[in-house]
């Protein structure tokens, strides 16, 4: 069969599984909290309860799921973010096409690892950790992201380069637009196992792809060969180093500083607020089904895919807006967006 140069599959799956397990996850520890402290009936009652006779109960429950939650965040990404420095210049040698696999290999793994703990509910919420730390050990989507923008970074025209890279960024939103409200049905249809079953067998067909994608570029056979040593020199970890303390012009190394620790405190405060939203929609005053949930969720990926569709199209290219625009433009929509959020009564307020 012939080789396929196109990496946007890939990406798109990556995130479709993202989306899925950011999704479910949640409710899932919820689940497995509430079953560690009470009996399976009364947690049923309590997750269908419409009014606030269980509020202490309930929210003592949120607490603590939140606490795992956090738990499971950080053992997912603060390995991914300094693996990837060194899986950036590893790539550099070997080829983008290893990096490509190693965050699919490790989600899959922790699926599984999820995929029993849903099976068998009574386990402890520690094998979720170690779930997560194999997938962050493994890259997570720092790594597929780094990856990914390289090898199209490789195989494509200077001219074509940032259309090209603008569309992996859209991959990234379409491929979670449908999938919470995929895992919001079955999740209320079949339970959470036919979920993680899923993101099990999305996993398999993104490891098939890989083996007929094709390598971005000529690398030098002999370290290519001889791979995994590569890993490990003195010299991989030395050049990982140097992307944080090599003198840069001016007040270079301070602002990639300040983008590093922004990206990090960036992607906890997104997580906080997802597993904030679907704890909150799950009981009074909404008692969002997990469906109604999924639904709310695509609808939001959509409208993110949409603004990053307009941004790059028109407010870049027509209008010439700058990074430092579009970071005040999306601040204000953020809290904006909260602010409604919190104030919903009813169903229908969170869909406007």
């Amino acid at each position: 069969m012939k080789k396929i140069g196109y990496v946007e599959p890939i990406l798109c799956a990556y995130f479709f599984n993202i989306g899925m397990d950011m999704f479910t996850s949640k409710q899932l520890i919820f689940k497995k909290v509430c079953l560690k402290r009470f009996n399976n009936t009364y947690c049923d009652v309590i997750s269908q309860s419409s009014n606030n006779s269980f509020k202490h109960d309930i929210n003592s429950l949120h607490n603590e799921t939140a606490e795992w939650d956090l738990y499971l965040n950080i053992a997912r990404t603060l390995p991914a973010v300094f693996v990837t420095v060194f899986l950036g210049t590893w790539s550099d040698k070997v080829g983008r096409k290893m990096v490509i696999i190693l965050p699919v290999l490790g989600d899959m793994a922790g699926f599984l690892f999820f995929l029993i703990s849903s099976i068998y509910l009574e386990l402890s919420l520690n094998y979720l950790i170690i779930a997560c730390l194999i997938s962050g050990f493994f890259g997570n989507f720092t790594a597929m992201l780094q990856a990914t923008c390289a090898y199209v970074a490789d195989v494509s025209l200077v001219t074509e380069r940032t259309t090209r890279i603008a569309f992996l960024e859209f991959m990234n939103h379409f491929g979670r637009i449908i999938s919470p409200a995929i895992a919001g049905v079955l999740i209320q249809k079949k339970g959470f196992t036919a979920v993680y079953t899923t993101l099990v067998l999305i996993s398999l067909f993104q490891l098939i792809y890989w083996f007929f994608l094709k390598e971005s570029r000529q690398f030098d056979v002999c370290i290519v060969d001889n791979k995994f040593k590569e890993l490990v020199k003195f010299q991989r970890i030395k050049d990982a180093l140097n992307v944080f303390f090599k003198k840069r012009d001016k007040s270079h190394r301070v602002l990639f500083y300040l983008l590093v620790g922004a990206f990090i405190l960036d992607l906890f405060v997104l997580m906080g607020i997802l597993s904030i939203l679907v704890l909150y929609f799950l009981h009074y005053p909404l008692n969002l089904s997990s469906s109604q949930i999924g639904y709310f969720f695509m609808e939001m990926n959509a409208a993110r895919a949409l603004g990053v569709l307009v941004m790059n199209t028109i407010l870049i290219k027509y209008f010439r807006w700058r990074d430092f625009s579009f970071i005040i433009l999306c601040g204000i929509s953020y809290v904006g967006f909260s602010l409604f959020i919190a104030l919903s009564s009813k169903i229908w307020h969170t869909f406007a």
